[in-house]
């Protein structure tokens, strides 16, 4: 295989990543935000916390899982897409047929992804 070939596979497998780290992004800010804003109004709004929780430190804490909704996409999608173009692109050294391939691919991503 030509490294341009190989490139173009990596490129191709980040470029996919991108993408489906603007779908998470666009289903967390769709799906999960009103979720998280109903949970802050009732902890907010609940009369046996009103004495224990401090807001200034609520809000803060409320910012960052704004901040990880927004930002954790675009980490996670373009290196999930990265792994696996080059793990592809190795296999395909090895000459393996697809769904063994397939299957070695998924279940290094998977580890590399969720297990460490």
């Amino acid at each position: 295989m030509s490294h341009s070939r190989n490139f173009r596979i990596i490129l191709v497998s980040i470029l996919a990543g991108c993408i489906s780290g603007a779908v998470l992004l666009t289903l967390n800010l769709v799906v999960m935000q009103p979720l998280i804003n109903q949970f802050a109004d009732i902890e907010l709004g609940n009369p046996q916390m009103s004495g224990v929780l401090d807001e200034d430190q609520f809000n803060s804490f409320m910012q960052g899982i704004f901040a990880w909704q927004v930002a954790g996409p675009f980490f996670i999608g373009p290196a999930c897409g990265a792994i696996f173009g080059l793990l592809y692109v190795y296999l395909q050294r090895y000459g393996l047929d697809l769904k063994r391939e397939v299957a070695i691919i998924a279940g290094i991503t998977w580890l590399g992804l969720y297990a460490v």
